[in-house]
């Protein structure tokens, strides 16, 4: 049987091809776009989803970061304030105590005119005359009998250490204190004598203060003092009975910390996000650009929604040195509507103070908004697109495809690229972050370096680069680290070498360019460019890190691989510049205080200290140790003779004689005026008077050049060991006097063994330089009284 035919079996075939030609077109066109639309889709929302967790982490982390370092610029600005507050005690002590021993009733009382700063009521009070020596404390500025004034001492001690002093006296048992001579004045440029210190607080509660003169300690910190509030402190004044009597107080106002104000206020996250620092009242300190600063801001009516109380509240529960979320709603301008922010927060105890970072949230999420709204321009192309094939019919399908495809991978690309870029930035934020906190917790400049060089390493592997600074008053930059395998041609240069140090900015050169070449990046090795950026704190050069260029990003000229990496530096340097200026200040201070600063040699606390530490070490080996007491001969005659600047010199020149004659395990300092000390270890009796007999002969032969004239000079020397001469340090230091004092009567220009028998009998009490036997303060009895024992172990 035969297949049927016909016009109409033709149409039918036609038509049955046709609609399967359809259907194979349709489905050609549907199911990859379809496929291709639904992963788009799932990867734009997967994309935002992750942009919007990773911006907040972000965000977050700065935020942290931030809080951090700014609390830990506080601690070393309290630190800072705590070592001028102690040193400027230690000053004011000693020039009181030139004045003579403090004490307190001779004669009449004085009437002293009072005043309560919290209730304003003025009064009039008796108190027993004080005096240090022949000096006595009245109500006015002056001493009426024209000798040297307490307030002219004070006076000095605030011209020296740039710090306000006053002197309190005791008025009762309680403890209660009267300002009776301060360098603080009021708005009419008044003394602000008469103030009462209170022994208790409005709650009835004895002052920290006050509880600790009592004891006869010194109190160091912050609290509400004479001028406002200050990171202040107050030493206890004792009679010839060890009775406190009164306190001296000096003071570093916390408002004068304009540097860690200003580097809270330079803080920027995102478009507007800030630091801030609000006290435990609720007060702002600081404020974003300082607009609202002392603006009470906690328990107001007119913030509803705003919770100030709540995040003072939650930072207050923080331990030390820890920080915390928080979101609160806040608007930066009264009257605008509050906004959700979210802030990291931390709580300072010293100075009572909550720290924090904030920025609103739809800023934190704005760029997942952008990813997003990328996502939905994508899905509406896809949709576009979509609906133009189903319409362009079978015959189409395949000329369209290429069209189709090229629009979707540019799109991938686009997102590709999004993602990658976001990628980079995280991990350069997390490396910046990284080493800005440990930079914050280093201890050497050594260390900082090397934590430099390994983020180098991280963010510029393909490259070479060094790390050169510039030395403490010095000219010239010094190599401290380098990457790559191209080790630097040389190891320091000029600062006028480095263009960029030259400069102060950036200096960029890359292959074939018309700027000049920096000096120290001569070499022969193949780059593409250098990039030199100068790093400098307080606008005082610091050093440059230079980089050398190997490589560039696909589809990147070697001028914008350059430029990028050069901001990246410029990061970087900017957390190594702050933390090595405050290492640097940190080891500067603490050469001061233990340095005479017109001799070079040891001061006298420093020589307690070691010669504490000495003895014990005696005491457990059974060794000797021997100090010599040495006094320049005559030397009031040398000044009045040549002049307090030939003076000066004579110190200067002993100052070096001794520090050459030093062993390494000795040590020299300056006692006083023209007395100088020497503490030589293991040394028995006839070691040690060889030894001075030595430095005499050499102080002798010393001859002291001023203005073109060569003068001489010769000095007394008393030795005593321990523990020949004494079981305590006080035993060994007064058997030393005593012996140099014999040597001063001798005739001078000798060496005096403490016990020897005297060459000479001579009455010493008309010659001006011999001294007498030390005896402490009564200011220092404390610590005197305290001073630990040189008995055999």
């Amino acid at each position: 049987m035969g297949l049927p035919q016909g016009p109409w079996v033709s149409n039918a075939v036609h038509r049955t091809l046709r609609r399967r030609m359809v259907l194979t077109g349709v489905l050609l066109v549907v199911l990859p776009l379809s496929a291709v639309f639904v992963t788009v889709y799932v990867q734009n929302e997967k994309l935002t989803q992750e942009a919007r967790e990773l911006s907040q982490t972000q965000t977050e982390v700065e935020l942290k970061n931030v809080v951090e370092h700014l609390y830990a610029l506080a601690e070393t600005h309290r630190r800072t304030a705590e070592l001028r507050v102690r040193h400027g005690l230690g000053v004011a002590s000693h020039l009181l105590a030139h004045l003579g021993p403090p004490r307190a009733g001779d004669g009449d009382p004085v009437a002293w005119p009072t005043k309560n700063p919290q209730t304003g009521h003025s009064t009039r009070i008796e108190l027993p005359r004080l005096r240090f020596g022949l000096t006595e404390l009245l109500p006015q500025e002056a001493h009426p009998s024209g000798r040297p004034s307490v307030a002219a001492t004070i006076e000095e001690i605030h011209a020296a250490l740039e710090l306000p002093c006053t002197i309190l006296q005791r008025i009762d048992a309680e403890g209660n204190l009267l300002v009776v001579a301060t360098t603080v004045r009021d708005d009419t440029g008044a003394r602000r004598l008469g103030e009462r210190l209170s022994a208790k607080t409005n709650d009835g509660f004895q002052r920290e203060i006050i509880r600790a003169l009592l004891r006869g300690d010194t109190f160091v910190g912050r609290a509400f003092s004479i001028g406002g509030d200050q990171v202040t402190g107050y030493m206890p004044i004792f009679d010839d009975a060890h009775q406190v009597i009164g306190a001296i107080n000096v003071g570093i106002p916390i408002t004068s910390t304009n540097e860690l104000r200003q580097a809270i206020l330079d803080v920027v996250i995102g478009k507007t996000g800030y630091a801030f620092v609000i006290d435990r009242a609720g007060r702002y300190v600081v404020s974003k650009n300082a607009q609202r600063d002392g603006e009470m801001i906690a328990g107001r009516g007119d913030l509803p929604g705003s919770d100030i109380d709540g995040l003072i509240k939650h930072a207050m529960s923080l331990r030390p040195g820890e920080s915390a979320p928080y979101t609160y709603r806040w608007s930066n301008n009264p009257g605008d509507p509050l906004q959700p922010k979210i802030s990291y927060i931390m709580y300072f105890e010293p100075w009572q103070w909550v720290i924090g970072a904030g920025t609103y949230e739809h800023e934190v999420l704005e760029p997942s908004l952008r990813v997003a709204a990328i996502g939905d321009r994508s899905n509406i192309v896809l949709g576009g697109v979509f609906v133009s094939a189903l319409a362009a019919a079978i015959l189409l399908w395949i000329l369209l495809a290429g069209d189709i495809a090229k629009p979707l991978t540019e799109i991938n690309e686009q997102l590709t690229h999004t993602v990658e870029q976001l990628e980079m930035g995280r991990r350069e934020i997390i490396a910046l972050n990284e080493l800005g906190n440990l930079l914050l917790h280093s201890t050497a400049e050594d260390e900082m370096y090397a934590l430099v060089i390994q983020t180098c390493q991280r963010l510029f592997p393909s490259d070479a680069g060094s790390l050169a600074v510039l030395a403490p008053e010095s000219e010239r930059l010094f190599f401290v680290g380098q990457w790559g395998d191209e080790p630097p041609t040389v190891t320091e240069y000029s600062r006028d070498a480095c263009w960029a140090v030259r400069r102060g900015k950036m200096h960029i050169v890359t292959t074939g360019s018309s700027a000049p070449l920096c000096e120290h990046s001569a070499g022969s090795d193949p780059y593409l460019g250098t990039a030199c950026v100068p790093m400098s704190a307080d606008g005082l050069g610091l050093g440059a890190l230079c980089l050398r260029l190997r490589s560039t990003e696909p589809d990147e000229a070697a001028s914008e691989t350059l430029t990028r990496r050069a901001g990246q530096m410029s990061s970087i340097l900017e957390r190594l510049a702050p933390c090595l200026t405050n290492i640097r200040l940190r080891e500067t201070l603490r050469t001061q205080s233990i340095r005479d600063p017109l001799t070079g040699l040891y001061n006298r606390r420093h020589m307690e200290e070691f010669l504490t530490r000495e003895v014990h070490r005696a005491e457990r080996h059974r060794t000797s140790i021997a100090l010599m007491m040495l006094d320049l001969d005559h030397f009031k005659t040398f000044n009045d003779t040549h002049g307090h600047d030939a003076g000066d010199t004579a110190l200067r020149n002993i100052g070096e004689l001794l520090s050459t004659a030093s062993r390494a395990e000795d040590l020299a300092c300056r006692y006083g005026g023209e007395e100088f000390t020497m503490i030589l270890t293991g040394l028995e009796a006839d070691q040690a008077r060889a030894r001075a007999e030595d430095i005499r002969r050499m102080v002798r032969s010393l001859a002291i050049r001023y203005r073109g004239a060569s003068h001489t000079i010769t000095v007394s020397i008393g030795v005593a060991l321990f523990p020949l001469h004494g079981s305590t340090i006080e035993e060994v230091l007064r058997a030393a006097d005593l012996a140099l004092y014999r040597a001063k009567a001798a005739g001078r220009d000798r060496v005096i063994l403490a016990g020897d028998p005297s060459p000479h009998d001579d009455d010493p009490s008309s010659d001006e330089d011999v001294p007498s036997v030390q005896r402490p303060s009564p200011i220092h009895a404390r610590s005197h009284a305290s001073t630990p024992k040189m008995g055999a172990a």
